[in-house]
């Protein structure tokens, strides 16, 4: 995160996934029913990395790559472990994901933003 902060703002650009991902979350003793999430995903990509130009283009078609690794980081928790987690499971997710696109200095950070709700 420090070595991000470097990276000027006018050099970072977002790519948000086209829609929602539904993740059913581990269920709580409390919760009569199971519980899921509505997650947003968005990437912070460096535009003056030097895989931006071949990467980028290319990110509609990593999305069902995207969409698998935060469905298993984000299904590992409660609701409540969730929000108390969420700088760590970015972290994991933004971890993985560099590995995906070859350890680049491409993807600088992942948001993830979600609504709850049971079946």
């Amino acid at each position: 995160a420090a070595e991000n902060a470097e990276i000027p703002l006018e050099d970072r650009v977002t790519y948000n996934l086209a829609s929602k991902i539904t993740v059913n979350l581990k269920k709580q003793e409390d919760f009569a029913k199971s519980p899921y999430a509505q997650v947003e995903v968005t990437l912070m990509l460096n535009k003056k990395a030097d895989s931006y130009e071949t990467i980028q283009p290319l990110l509609v078609n990593y999305e069902s790559i995207i969409r698998n690794i935060v469905s298993e980081e984000v299904s590992k928790y409660t609701t409540d472990e969730l929000d108390a987690n969420k700088d760590a499971i970015q972290k994991m997710i933004w971890t993985r994901l560099s590995t995906e696109f070859g350890n680049t200095d491409l993807l600088i950070g992942v948001v993830l933003n979600w609504t709850y709700d049971s079946k």
